[in-house]
């Protein structure tokens, strides 16, 4: 019962994957995946709650482990490569995205294991309430981020601006990045009027930056 919970699991994984990423490419990386951490913190500790009540049945543990946290994990997890990614220009892409990456993935990540077995020792809620606590952290981390870009302190796509906050976007206040605030206009794709990708632009602006300092 417990390979085949776990194969559910990763089946639904793999076709949720794809629709999540299909999500993402129509309505905005950063608007979906700010969906994902309210999910994780709305539903993480009921699906836990289903799956610690009675762990040897096989229809809690279905319903729990394979198809909720089997939905949960790649709505967040598959989604975060795509979001990083467009956090940095070209020039700088593979350095900010190995460094940043790997050491909150080694921070985090190695210490899940632990932190989650020490919470079920001290509280049989201990694991929903941990899962409950990263997509918080998730959604506050990603509320400061647009608080921030809203303010024009940071900018956090260098790919493409449209679309990227789906319904939180230009219309409702966002500011277009500096690298579109001269008289070329951009389009849906990220290609601007002089044929110039967005991506391009934001590496010229940061270019400029850099032999400016």
């Amino acid at each position: 019962d417990r390979m085949l919970a776990d194969l559910i699991s990763r089946i639904v994984g793999i076709f949720s994957t794809v629709m999540f990423g299909w999500a993402a490419d129509k309505y905005g990386v950063f608007f979906v995946l700010a969906l994902g951490t309210v999910a994780t913190m709305v539903l993480s500790l009921p699906l836990w709650i289903l799956i610690a009540a009675d762990p040897t049945s096989f229809v809690p543990v279905m319903l729990g482990y394979s198809i909720g946290f089997g939905l949960l994990q790649p709505w967040c997890g598959a989604l975060t490569y795509h979001f990083d990614v467009e956090l940095f220009p070209t020039e700088v892409r593979n350095t900010g995205m190995a460094f940043t990456f790997n050491v909150a993935f080694a921070i985090f990540g190695g210490a899940a294991p632990v932190i989650a077995l020490e919470s079920a020792e001290a509280s049989w809620l201990g694991p929903g309430i941990f899962y409950v606590l990263g997509g918080a952290l998730s959604f506050l981390t990603m509320s400061l981020a647009f608080y921030l870009e809203r303010k024009g302190k940071i900018q956090l796509s260098s790919v493409r601006r449209n679309p990227y906050y789906g319904p939180l976007g230009y219309d409702k206040g966002i500011p277009p990045p500096k690298v579109m605030e001269d008289n070329d206009s951009m389009s849906d794709d990220g290609i601007s009027s002089k044929g110039t990708s967005q991506a391009d632009l934001a590496s010229e602006t940061h270019k400029t930056k850099a032999n400016q300092a």
